[in-house]
């Protein structure tokens, strides 16, 4: 438990640093997969930044550009977070669908 929050502390205190929208979301993204000592171990291994994925994104969004316009879904963009830090495998916790119906 102790890697995981050393993990999630770490990647609160780069998307605090770099400020926006797009790094606490991917802030978010990276936190709710957290949940593992593998996880945070990729997370931990020093290779892989905020800033450095932010270009990645900013450069994609750039390739999709028609008249100096282009747009990522959250979705696509949750996807590029997963796959960059290698967390696409690993599942959120509290992630489980329920139907309300259920309930009822």
């Amino acid at each position: 438990m102790e890697k995981i929050n050393e993990a999630r502390a770490n990647i609160t205190e780069e998307s605090l640093k770099i400020k926006g929208v797009l790094a606490t979301f991917i802030e978010e993204t990276i936190n709710e997969r957290c949940t593992t000592e593998e996880a945070a171990s990729k997370i931990l291994d020093g290779k892989k930044s905020i800033k450095d994925l932010i270009d990645k994104i900013t450069k994609e969004a750039k390739t999709r550009a028609v008249n100096s316009v282009a747009a990522i879904s959250d979705e696509e963009v949750k996807e590029m977070v997963l796959k960059y830090y290698e967390l696409d495998d690993t599942k959120a916790n509290g992630t489980d669908v329920v139907d309300i119906l259920d309930l009822i």
